[in-house]
Order: structure tokens, then C-alpha cells, then sequence
């Protein structure tokens, strides 16, 4: 999904998102239902089903959304040449010490990580998609590192 596709989207179907989103990072996926979100936007759930056919739809989704927000931002460290190698490891970590720092919300692939069996094959797929993405961009960073002579590494980035 392009950046202009998430701006295209009707107004309905990005709060959808949000809410199943956050319902996700303080419940799991396999214990919120349409009707919660229906619940939190005060809308039908036929909605919900008139954007997102299922729930792993809509799973899929959120994911791809995520994924997109954070790919874009890892996207714009790696290009700024200005950074320490290092900063951008400490820039990259600053959501997750805010979710450990948060009483009740966390990862939205790391919830899904500890569904991964139960989730929907499209869902799991995502997901790795997701882990991958980032593996890539922290090896990338560290062997930018020692590129740089920032970083001295015994093994490969």
C-alpha cells in the first residue's frame, strides 16, 4: 500500500483502523471483536464489515498500516548521513521503551508475534513481513556503522 492509498482512504475506515489497532496493543487480537470497535465508534457493525470484509482483513490491514508508518520513518533516519550510526540504533529503539514505559499498550507485531499460531495465514505473513523489514534495517545500520568506524562487530551486521 502507497502513502497515497492510506490518504485515500475514507475518513470511517481510518478510524476503524485506529481503534482495532489499539485494540490489538492492549488486548490481542483474539479477544476484540467488531462489535468493540462498533462499541468505541458508536457505529454498526456493518460498517465495519463495509471496509473490512473479516477480521483478518482488517488484521491485515492494520498490520500493512503499521508497518507502513514505521518503514517510513526508518526510511527517513537511514538517509540522514548526519547521524551516528549509533543514534539511529537509540532513535529506533524510542517507541519501545515508550511501550515498556506504557501501562498497557505494546508492539502491535509484537502482540501479534505472541498470537502468531492462531493468527490467519495473511496475518502471519504480514507479521514476518514486518520483523524482516526491521532485521534488514538494523543490519543495514550496523554494517553502515562499521563502514563508518563507528562500529566494531565479531560477527556479521
Amino acid at each position: 500500500m502507497t502513502p497515497a492509498t492510506t490518504r485515500q482512504r475514507p475518513q470511517t475506515a481510518e478510524r476503524i483502523l485506529d481503534s482495532a489497532e489499539q485494540l490489538i496493543q492492549t488486548r490481542g487480537y483474539s479477544a476484540f471483536s467488531y462489535q468493540d470497535i462498533a462499541d468505541v465508534l458508536n457505529i454498526r457493525k456493518a460498517s465495519i464489515h463495509y471496509h473490512f470484509r473479516s477480521k483478518a482483513d482488517l488484521g491485515v490491514s492494520v498490520i500493512r498500516r503499521y508497518a507502513e508508518r514505521f518503514g517510513t520513518a526508518l526510511g527517513e533516519l537511514a538517509a540522514d548521513r548526519t547521524q551516528s550510526s549509533m543514534r539511529l540504533l537509540e532513535h529506533y529503539f524510542e517507541p519501545y521503551v515508550g511501550f515498556a514505559n506504557s501501562p498497557d499498550r505494546v508492539c502491535l507485531c509484537g502482540t501479534l508475534a505472541g498470537e502468531i499460531l492462531v493468527l490467519p495465514p495473511k496475518m502471519r505473513a504480514c507479521v514476518k513481513e514486518f520483523f524482516e523489514l526491521h532485521q534488514d534495517w538494523l543490519a543495514s545500520i550496523l554494517q553502515r556503522g562499521v563502514d563508518r568506524g563507528e562500529f566494531r562487530l565479531t560477527a556479521t551486521a
